[in-house]
């Protein structure tokens, strides 16, 4: 037997069959010793499809890669798409019932009047309630006690439903006070509530259409950058400003993203206040 084998491996044909095994072999390293040193590049690409399916978008690499999580996914991604269809849909009929609210919602009744005041009522303090505790509350919380990254990966998502939901709201509000207020035969200080609602529903649009969706994508960039210089993972603080000073395309990144998140602020900040005046206004016209 021992012959036979010395004889099988000075021969041509076997002479293939060690390049086979060594072959074999590294196939067999690839397989063991690949994914953990692609860990963190598998994390990566996680997160970047988190961000891409936090706006309703699916990743074709990942579903491939993980064909049992695509199905959750792509129902996920549905819901989201249906939200979206959603906002232009109640918009469009706040600019119907604003200028034609007798052509969109028929006549007065006092059933229709009553069911309008309570629409108008429950929408904007849905609106100015899901604003404060984004902006004051939740937000604040959350970022001191989870790890930066995963943190701006949340609001992310958040923000996209909260958006949506403050835009939907809006209109609703919007919609409801012009057919109580129709534009054309409304007072001077309804024609201002008016458009304090229209501010605040082209504030809450542009946000959840422009500036959000340019925050996270900018902000995934960011991460990436951060995570190959080794942070992100700090809980209640941040070694970006350090490192920025000797990384300038850290800095630059960094300015990009407070210039559009600037903007994202004032549009929110512009929207609350619109709605705080309209309560104002509501305040003034209570009966308690």
């Amino acid at each position: 037997m021992a012959m036979n084998i010395e004889m099988d491996l000075d021969s041509p044909p076997l002479s293939g069959n060690r390049n086979r095994l060594i072959a074999d072999g590294d196939n067999f390293l690839s397989t063991t010793i690949k994914p953990e040193a692609n860990s963190d590049r598998q994390a990566d690409l996680a997160q970047e499809r988190a961000a891409a399916h936090a706006f309703g978008r699916s990743s074709a690499g990942g579903g491939r890669q993980e064909a049992g999580g695509g199905g959750a996914r792509g129902q996920a991604g549905t819901r989201v798409g249906a939200g979206f269809l959603a906002v232009p849909g109640v918009s469009f009929l706040a600019a119907g019932v604003l200028f034609a609210p007798d052509a969109v919602l028929g006549g007065r009744s006092g059933g229709a009047v009553a069911a309008a005041k309570l629409t108008h009522l429950l929408s904007l303090a849905t609106a100015w309630g899901a604003g404060l505790w984004v902006t004051f509350i939740g937000g604040s919380i959350m970022s001191k006690f989870l790890p930066r990254h995963q943190f701006g990966t949340l609001q992310g998502t958040l923000f996209q439903a909260y958006f949506m939901l403050k835009s939907v709201c809006s209109a609703t509000s919007l919609a409801a006070f012009a057919y109580l207020h129709p534009w054309k035969t409304s007072s001077t200080i309804e024609g201002y509530q008016l458009e304090f609602l229209i501010a605040a529903l082209g504030c809450d649009l542009s946000n959840l259409l422009v500036f959000t969706p340019m925050a996270m994508k900018v902000m995934m960039k960011k991460y990436k950058m951060e995570k190959d210089l080794g942070i992100g993972t700090e809980v209640g603080y941040s070694r970006n400003s350090e490192l920025a000073k000797t990384n300038p395309a850290l800095a630059a990144m960094n300015q990009k993203f407070r210039m559009i998140h600037g903007f994202s602020s004032l549009m929110s900040a512009m929207s609350f206040g619109s709605l705080a005046i309209h309560s104002w206004y509501l305040a003034n016209k209570l009966d308690l």
